[in-house]
């Protein structure tokens, strides 16, 4: 579903960040 989705885009965003801090 959606939700689904969106939790799984959200860690892939929150692990980007933690690699980039600099964003």
């Amino acid at each position: 579903m959606l939700l689904e989705e969106i939790m799984k885009g959200s860690l892939d965003l929150v692990i980007l960040t933690k690699e980039v801090p600099s964003i």
